[in-house]
């Protein structure tokens, strides 16, 4: 498990599931947390889990549910497809698709369909790139650094949708 605290209040809680134990999950993981920090309106509490110990995860103690699927090209790696197929609480789920070597720059967003096996998503390139010294002195964050905000972004829309 990457670092998080269960609290009471599961309306702040966020499990990410991710389906390997790579540096891009480690990363976005870690990315996810900083970012929820940064914003002050946000107290998300974002708690990471292998998809070995996705059972240990109860969706009722949790807002949300969000699926790191990484290290593909297309489609939806194996592992996370079964946890979506056995999951009985769909609606707390959120499919983040980033993709393998994918060079281009765009964020795609999904409703539940079958495609999706009937959960949001939001897909984005797995080009990871950090802010660069500059951006910590008021210079421009790089354009593959942004585009990871850009699709938390999406992922903030649907949580908000959640609460109704």
């Amino acid at each position: 498990m990457i670092k998080g605290t269960l609290i009471a209040d599961t309306q702040n809680n966020i499990a990410v599931i991710y389906n390997k134990r790579t540096r891009i999950n480690r990363d976005t993981v870690d990315f996810i947390q900083e970012q929820f920090k940064r914003y002050k309106t946000i107290n998300y509490n974002v708690s990471g889990f292998s998809i070995k110990k996705a059972h240990t995860v109860n969706t009722a103690d949790y807002k949300a549910v969000l699926l790191l699927n990484t290290d593909v090209k297309n489609g939806i790696d194996k592992s996370i497809a079964d946890y979506i197929s056995s999951c009985n609480d769909k609606p707390k789920l959120i499919l983040i698709t980033l993709l393998k070597d994918n060079k281009e720059l765009m964020i795609k967003t999904f409703k539940p369909s079958p495609a999706t096996l009937g959960i949001d998503a939001v897909t984005g390139p797995s080009v990871w790139k950090d802010r660069g010294l500059s951006a910590y002195f008021g210079g421009k964050n790089p354009e593959e650094y942004d585009i990871h905000i850009e699709w938390l972004k999406h992922v903030l829309v649907l949580l908000s949708e959640m609460d109704g």
